[in-house]
Parts: C-alpha cells; sequence; structure tokens
C-alpha cells in the first residue's frame, strides 16, 4: 500500500472578512516557510470556495469562509509506512495552524481523507478486469459472465462520534508528456504519450467528527482520527474482506 495524499478539513463559523482578518498571520507564514500565496477574489462565491491559496513543496492550504482544507502529497520514500505518514501529516499541520489558529475562529469539526493505492503487478491487464475480482468479492450481484464496464464503491458507517466512509474503485498511472511550441498554438505528443506505467485499487477513507457533541480542539480531534484511521489502514483488506483479492 502507498499512501499518495492526505486532505485534513476544520471547519469553523463563518467569517466574511477572513482576508483582513488572517492577513499578517498570512505574511508570517509567507516569510517563515518562504511559500507562495493566491488571493482569490470570489466575493459571491459560496463560502467554501478558496479565498487565499498557500502554496507549499508537498501541500497546499486552502482557506476559504468557513474552512481551512490542506491537501498534502506524502514523500514517496514514507508512503508505504503508514506512522511515518500520519506524522509527517500532524507534524506539518501542527506548525501551520499556530499562526492560523482555527480554534479561535468558532471551530466546528475535523475531517480527514487518506487516499492508498495499492499497486498491481500486472500492468498489461486491462485495469477493469484487474478489479472484476474486486467486484466479485464485494458485490452480491450475479455478472453472468458479463465484462465489468466500471466499479466505484462508496458506503460508511457511523462509529460511536465518528462517520467513517469508504471509496473502492481503481485506478491507473500514465505518462503524459506535451511540448507547447511558443507563438503558434502547436502542442506536440511525445510517442509515449498515454503510457500506462502503474495501475491498481484506489481506496479512499474519509473519516470526520461532525456527530461529536464535545470538540476539544482542532489538533487534538484531528490526532483522535489519526489514532482511528492508523488501526483501519493497519488492518484494512481484513476489515474489507479483500484479502487475497488485491496486491498488499
Amino acid at each position: 500500500m502507498n499512501i499518495k495524499q492526505a486532505n485534513v478539513v476544520f471547519e469553523f463559523d463563518i467569517d466574511p472578512n477572513i482576508m483582513l482578518t488572517l492577513g499578517g498571520q498570512i505574511i508570517e507564514i509567507q516569510k517563515k516557510y518562504n511559500c507562495k500565496v493566491q488571493q482569490i477574489n470570489a466575493q459571491k462565491a459560496p463560502p467554501d470556495v478558496p479565498r487565499i491559496v498557500i502554496i507549499f513543496e508537498n501541500y497546499i492550504i486552502n482557506i476559504c469562509l468557513n474552512r481551512c482544507e490542506y491537501i498534502m502529497q506524502i514523500p514517496s520514500h514514507i508512503s508505504n509506512n503508514i506512522n511515518n505518514c500520519i506524522d509527517y501529516v500532524s507534524n506539518n499541520i501542527s506548525q501551520i495552524n499556530r499562526y492560523i489558529a482555527v480554534d479561535d475562529r468558532g471551530y466546528n469539526w475535523t475531517g480527514v481523507i487518506f487516499h492508498n493505492e495499492y499497486p498491481s503487478q500486472d500492468k498489461e491487464l486491462p485495469l477493469l478486469e484487474l478489479i472484476t475480482p474486486l467486484f466479485d468479492r464485494m458485490i452480491n450481484i450475479e455478472r453472468n459472465n458479463r465484462e465489468l464496464s466500471s466499479f466505484q464503491l462508496q458506503f460508511g458507517f457511523k462509529e460511536d462520534d465518528l462517520f467513517c466512509n469508504y471509496t473502492i474503485g481503481g485506478y491507473e498511472t500514465r505518462n503524459i508528456e506535451v511540448e507547447i511550441k511558443p507563438g503558434n498554438n502547436v502542442i506536440n505528443v511525445k510517442k509515449e504519450e498515454g503510457k500506462k506505467i502503474e495501475q491498481g485499487v484506489l481506496i479512499t477513507v474519509d473519516i470526520n467528527d461532525k456527530p461529536k457533541i464535545v470538540h476539544l480542539n482542532a489538533i487534538d480531534d484531528m490526532n483522535v482520527i489519526f489514532s482511528n484511521i492508523r488501526s483501519k489502514l493497519s488492518k484494512l483488506s481484513d476489515t474489507l474482506n479483500i484479502r487475497g483479492v488485491i496486491d498488499e
């Protein structure tokens, strides 16, 4: 299993002046971390549309009127280690939250999403053939020798004060390189355009604490969810009853 991406969302009360409220803190972040900052003019857009985007090397932060979302690409050298991935995400967010301080903005709840890829050793088999055994294991519907044309399964459970959601399907990665020649709007596609370099099963684990009656604080709530995710990822194939169907 490779953890490719993690998303963490903190939702808080709507602040229509968020760009002014966090102006000083954003400048401090920019100076300390040498990151890029984009301000978006979205006056009439819904509250959850980003107004400020902070761009780091491996992640971005979308700051909206009512939420702060971290979208983190996991470095490849730790992507197959659950504990290292969680520590990486937690440490980076804890540092930045000292400036953004979502607890001071009417903090409401936390959500965490981990995108987990299970690459297949077979790169030549068509993707839908590859995930057909997954369909047969998880879906109680007779195919009657019909070929699978699509497959994505989504479901969730309420576990104590958490909503735990799963999305299961296939993924493929292709090598797409294009060359744009300036001045004449010509796009040259290289010979290896579209060559498949990886495919497999993608399982997304999405946990939030919306049902929670009493919240702690953003970072503590996040770490509670991380503890739950750590446990789930360590036994995911058994929990979903797909051991032996996917390459681990």
